[in-house]
């Protein structure tokens, strides 16, 4: 029926990463339709932007521990955001990545 980026094993919800491209109108009209079919099935798709993943992970993660009946603890976001730090999503994340490459970096 679908692929999902994340499944909440032991529940019936998806958490999907949505970037750019799924707001193309054939790509949107594909997602709509994968959307229904998903529902139709008894499976809740929560999807998320770029930014929502890099900036408001905590409630990602309660997004999680909902249907698990699992209390919220926002400090277990620390390892996600301890990755993030050295990711290329952060500017020393970048700087980083640039030393390490021997390029310039620049101001973005």
């Amino acid at each position: 029926m679908a692929r999902a980026d994340l499944r909440i094993c032991g529940t019936t919800r998806l958490l999907e990463y949505d970037g750019g491209g799924h707001r193309e109108p054939r790509q949107q009209a594909r997602d709509l339709a994968r959307d229904r079919r998903l529902l139709g099935n008894g499976w809740e798709r929560f999807g998320y932007t770029s930014d929502a993943l890099l900036t408001n992970a905590r409630s990602v993660l309660a997004d999680a521990d909902q249907p698990l009946g699992r209390a919220h603890r926002p400090e277990r976001v620390r390892p996600w955001h301890r990755l993030l730090a050295r990711s290329a999503f952060t500017p020393a994340g970048r700087a980083r990545l640039a030393r390490r490459w021997r390029v310039p970096v620049s101001g973005r």
